[in-house]
């Protein structure tokens, strides 16, 4: 005969038939715990590790300056054109500009991680001379 607590039981999903499985078999989870502990300090000894990976980004600031001219007319003739010239180079992650009074211009080029230095810095110079 059902009691009233078996009417309203609901059947288990897949949490927890798998909930159940442990609970009725103690052994189970000891064996999991200790094999996913085996395997963990396994992986850690075996999967390779740099501790200091060496990793190239390569950045320049470019500047340029234009004595007595305002920061409208740096930008015109000498931001923007650099910027324009720069900007079709293939591997720049960021560029970045400032014009300011007096005729100073900086241009930032930020590359992507891995990019050889040397091409990066041939290929600026030939952009900017």
């Amino acid at each position: 005969m059902k009691t009233d607590n078996d009417l309203h039981e609901k059947p288990l999903r897949a949490a927890g038939k798998i909930a159940a499985l442990f609970l009725e078999n103690r052994h189970l989870s000891l064996i999991s715990i200790t094999a996913i502990i085996l395997w963990g300090s396994i992986s850690f000894f075996v999967i390779p590790k740099e501790y200091n990976p060496k990793i190239t980004a390569p950045a320049f600031v470019l500047s340029a300056t234009l004595p007595g001219a305002s920061a409208l007319e740096t930008e015109t003739y000498l931001t923007k054109p650099i910027e324009d010239g720069v900007s079709e180079l293939s591997g720049i992650d960021e560029l970045g500009s400032r014009s300011m009074r007096g005729g100073r211009s900086i241009v930032t080029v930020k590359f992507l991680v891995g990019t050889d230095v040397s091409e990066a810095t041939t290929a600026l110079n030939q952009k900017t001379f």
